[in-house]
C-alpha cells in the first residue's frame, strides 16, 4: 500500500464518519497533513487534515479510537484552525503535542511560535511556555 493509498483511505473514513458530504472532505483536494498512532493503544490514531484548497480552514484535528472507523474532533481550545503538526508522546498515551499555524502565512498565531499540549488525548489543550 502506498502513502497515497493510506491518505485516501484515511480521508474517506473521516468524511464518512463525520457525515460530511463528498464536496467537503475529498481525497483529491483534502490533504493528510499529519498522522500519528498511539504506541500504547493500537486502535488509537490522530490525524490532521488540510482542506484549504477548498478555502475551508476548519480545524480538522481528529482522533479515532477504533482503527479509524469513527472520528471525533479534538481541535476545540486551540488558537488557530489550521496547520497542526502533531505528535503523540512515546511513553504517555494521552499526551499529544500540536503546533497551530495561521492559514494565510503558515506561521504561528501572533507570530509567536508555540507548542500546545493535551494530557487527556485532545479533550483540552494548554500552551507551553
Amino acid at each position: 500500500m502506498t502513502d497515497d493509498d493510506i491518505r485516501r483511505r484515511v480521508t474517506e473514513a473521516v468524511a464518512e464518519s463525520l457525515a460530511l458530504d463528498a464536496a467537503t472532505i475529498r481525497p483529491d483536494s483534502s490533504l493528510v497533513e499529519d498522522l500519528d498512532a498511539d504506541r500504547h493503544r493500537e486502535a488509537t490514531v490522530y490525524v490532521c487534515l488540510d482542506n484549504h484548497k477548498k478555502r475551508d480552514f476548519k480545524p480538522y484535528l481528529l482522533r479515532s479510537d477504533d482503527h479509524g472507523h469513527s472520528w471525533r474532533s479534538i481541535a476545540r481550545g486551540l488558537p488557530s484552525d489550521f496547520g497542526f503538526p502533531l505528535v503523540v508522546h512515546p511513553h504517555d498515551a494521552d499526551t499529544v503535542y500540536v503546533v497551530p499555524l495561521e492559514p494565510e502565512t503558515r506561521s504561528c498565531p501572533g507570530g509567536a511560535p508555540a507548542v500546545w499540549r493535551s494530557e487527556n488525548g485532545g479533550d483540552s489543550w494548554n500552551r507551553l511556555a
